[in-house]
């Protein structure tokens, strides 16, 4: 689902994985409704609603949108990380899991 007005966008994305598969670097989220304006020093984001049933203790997830894009990559802050976050990779998810994502960007037209 996604709101479009002007050029911001605000989109809701749920995820419920059936079979994991096999996953190949960083998680990303492709398909989102419009791709991004190019933007110059600026990114736009998304924050986790709601997950269940990942292998890694989640603190928070966020969903990052580049410049010109139609994706989201997907990061997370575990308990673990020294750093602020890391890429979501396959060893972060089941075969169960799940989750929903708020995000808002600026689109390109």
């Amino acid at each position: 689902r996604y709101i479009k007005i002007g050029t911001l966008v605000q989109c809701t994305a749920r995820l419920n994985l059936t079979t994991l598969g096999t996953i190949t670097g960083t998680t990303s989220i492709s398909g989102l409704p419009f791709t991004s304006a190019t933007l110059t020093n600026e990114i736009a984001g998304g924050c986790l609603i709601y997950h269940n049933t990942w292998t890694t203790s989640i603190i928070y997830l966020v969903g990052l949108v580049s410049s010109n894009t139609a994706s989201a990559i997907l990061r997370i802050k575990t308990a673990a990380s020294a750093n602020l976050e890391t890429g979501v990779v396959q060893a972060d998810l089941a075969n169960t899991s799940e989750l929903v994502l708020y995000i808002v960007y600026r689109a390109s037209a």
